[in-house]
């Protein structure tokens, strides 16, 4: 099996799918204990409409909290895989790849290499900060 993209999502989800359907579990089952949620069901709405209005609602904020916390991380394991050859082939590009093809002229023309290694870097500091003032947003809720 060749490394395709589709390949490589569908490994980093499956790798890190678990620990989005945890935090949507224990969202849902703090939130089920609520009184607004017994309120609904006590005046006749149905479960699913229970689940899709008010707890989906609550729960959506921690997942994508989660979500941004953790891209960064995949980028930089997506990167990693391409200076590895085992991510995305060319001539698609990719950070890590370009890395990898950089890396014989390190001496002669260090650019090739430091500045995809400098963008993966600014981009997973992006997203990192972006996810930690998500996550403070959500907090002051």
């Amino acid at each position: 099996m060749a490394p395709e993209i589709t390949n490589l999502v569908l490994a980093l989800s499956i790798v890190y799918m678990p620990v989005f359907f945890r935090i949507a579990r224990a969202g849902a089952m703090s939130e089920a204990g609520k009184t607004y949620v017994e309120a609904a069901r006590s005046i006749g709405v149905h479960d699913n409409l229970v689940l899709v209005r008010h707890v989906t609602r609550n729960v959506l904020p921690l997942i994508l909290t989660q979500y941004m916390i953790l891209f960064p991380l995949i980028l930089q394991i997506q990167a990693a895989l391409g200076f590895l050859g085992l991510g995305v082939q060319p001539p698609t590009p990719d950070w890590g790849a370009i890395m990898e093809q950089g890396k014989d002229y390190i001496l002669y023309a260090p650019w090739i290499s430091v500045y995809p290694g400098l963008a993966v870097l600014l981009a997973a500091l992006a997203l990192m900060l972006v996810g930690r003032a998500v996550q403070k947003r959500m907090d002051q809720r």
